[in-house]
C-alpha cells in the first residue's frame, strides 16, 4: 500500500461539512481516505474534490431526493422506495467491488446492512448520529397518537421502514457504533447493548467564518426562533403550546423549515395568531443574521442525536432551550447559555422563556460571552481530533 499503514473509505449519503472535514484530517502520512458519497459529484467542493479521492453514485439518490418532496402521493411514495433501494445498491455493489482496497470502513447508518457480513475481517464503524431506533419509533409513536395523527411512524421521509430494518442489523454486524452524545449512547444502553460497542464523539462543531454574533435583536419585541423540520418529532407542538401561554410582551416566533405532512395535519386544529411566522429554510451561511438577531433559540426535539442548530446559535451568541433527548444538552450550560428541559413540557419551555426574558441575572445580555462556550468547538477542529484518536486505537 506504498508505505501507507491504513486505507479507509467514508460511505455517506450526503457530504456534510464534518465528514468533508474528517476526511482531511484522515488523509495524512499514516492514512488514505477515500470519500464514498450518494452525493451529486458537482455540489461537492472544489477545493476538497482536488485534494481527496470522491467517489460519488448519485443518479438514483438524486432521483430519490426529487421526488421525495411529492411523497404525499401515494404512488410516487411507492415508487420511490424502489428508486431508494436502487439508490443505496450502486454504494453496496461498489464496496463489494473493491473491499480489498480498504481496511477501514466508515458507514453512515442504513448504508451497510447488506455489506457489512463481508467485512468480518474489516474495522467496521457505523455512524449513528442520532439515538436508537426503537426509542425513536417508540417516542414518535405517543406522540402521534397523542395529537391523534394517523400518519403511521414507518411512511415519515426520516425514519421509513426500509431504513429502520437497515440500522437494526447494522447494529449487530458493526465492530463500534459511533455515536454524538450522552443521550444517543444511553439509549443504546437501555436497548442491551455492552458499553464496549459504543463510542462517544460529541458532534459539535461550526463554521467559524458562517457563525458569530453579527447583530443583536431590537430591543421592541421578544423574538422566539425554531430552526429546523417543522415536525411534531422536534417537539415542535410544545413549543406552540408555551408561546401561546406566555404573557410577553411584544412576543414573536418565527419558525424556519419545511413542514412535514404531520405537523400539516396538526395544524388543521390550530388557530394562529399574527405573531407566529411559519417561514422557508433560508441559506445555511445566512443563518447567523437569524440566530443573531433572535432573543433564544428554541430546540424541543422529543428525540436529535446532536442537533447542529444549537452549536450555530450558541456560536452566534444566542441562548438556547432544549430538552434532554437532544444530544446538544451536552454542551448547555443553565443560566449560562441556555436551558435544558424535559421533553413533552410546555411548562418547562414556558418558565424558562420567562428567565430569559427577564433576565434576571444579567448573562444573557453580553452575547459574545455565549459565543465563548462553544469556541472550543469552531470548525470542526475537536471532532476530527477526537475522531482520528479513535481510529489510531483500533
Amino acid at each position: 500500500m506504498n508505505n501507507i499503514k491504513k486505507s479507509i473509505v467514508q460511505i455517506y449519503v450526503g457530504a456534510l461539512s464534518y465528514s468533508i472535514k474528517l476526511n482531511n484530517a484522515l488523509n495524512n502520512d499514516r492514512y488514505k481516505s477515500d470519500y464514498l458519497t450518494m452525493y451529486p459529484l458537482f455540489k461537492i467542493d472544489k477545493k476538497f474534490k482536488k485534494k481527496n479521492t470522491v467517489i460519488s453514485k448519485s443518479f438514483f439518490s438524486t432521483i430519490f431526493f426529487f421526488l421525495y418532496k411529492f411523497e404525499r402521493f401515494h404512488l410516487i411514495k411507492k415508487l420511490n422506495s424502489f428508486i431508494q433501494k436502487i439508490a443505496y445498491s450502486r454504494i453496496e455493489q461498489f464496496i463489494l467491488k473493491f473491499i480489498n482496497n480498504y481496511d477501514i470502513f466508515i458507514i453512515q447508518a442504513t448504508l451497510g446492512k447488506k455489506i457489512l457480513p463481508f467485512l468480518q475481517d474489516k474495522t467496521t464503524i457505523l455512524e449513528k448520529w442520532s439515538a436508537h431506533v426503537t426509542l425513536e419509533k417508540n417516542i414518535s409513536e405517543k406522540e402521534f397518537k397523542k395529537r391523534n395523527i394517523k400518519i403511521p411512524f414507518g411512511q415519515l421521509g426520516s425514519s421509513n421502514t426500509f431504513q429502520y430494518n437497515q440500522e437494526l442489523e447494522e447494529y449487530k454486524l458493526v465492530d463500534k457504533i459511533l455515536v454524538p452524545s450522552k443521550f444517543a449512547y444511553q439509549s443504546f444502553i437501555d436497548q442491551g447493548f455492552n458499553s464496549s460497542k459504543l463510542k462517544i464523539i460529541e458532534l459539535a462543531g461550526f463554521n467559524s467564518k458562517n457563525f458569530y454574533p453579527a447583530t443583536y435583536p431590537n430591543k421592541k419585541f421578544f423574538e422566539i426562533t425554531y430552526v429546523g423540520r417543522i415536525t411534531l418529532n422536534k417537539g415542535i407542538a410544545y413549543l406552540i403550546e408555551s408561546f401561546q401561554k406566555i404573557k410577553i410582551r411584544n412576543k414573536k416566533l418565527k419558525m424556519f423549515g419545511i413542514i412535514e405532512q404531520d405537523a400539516k395535519e396538526y395544524f388543521k386544529n390550530i388557530v394562529f395568531s399574527d405573531n407566529i411566522e411559519l417561514l422557508q429554510p433560508i441559506k445555511h451561511k445566512d443563518l447567523k443574521n437569524v440566530y443573531s438577531s433572535s432573543n433564544v433559540l428554541v430546540q424541543p426535539s422529543l428525540f436529535d442525536g446532536w442537533s447542529m442548530v444549537v452549536t450555530e446559535a450558541l456560536a452566534c451568541g444566542c441562548p438556547v432551550i432544549t430538552t434532554t433527548n437532544v444530544g446538544a444538552a451536552d454542551i448547555i450550560q443553565n443560566g449560562i447559555n441556555g436551558y435544558v428541559v424535559p421533553i413533552m413540557d410546555s411548562n418547562s419551555i414556558t418558565e424558562c422563556l420567562y428567565k430569559i426574558s427577564k433576565d434576571e441575572t444579567k448573562s444573557f445580555l453580553n452575547r459574545d460571552n455565549i459565543a465563548k462556550t462553544v469556541h472550543e468547538y469552531k470548525d470542526w477542529n475537536k471532532y476530527s481530533s477526537n475522531y482520528r484518536t479513535l481510529i489510531e486505537n483500533f
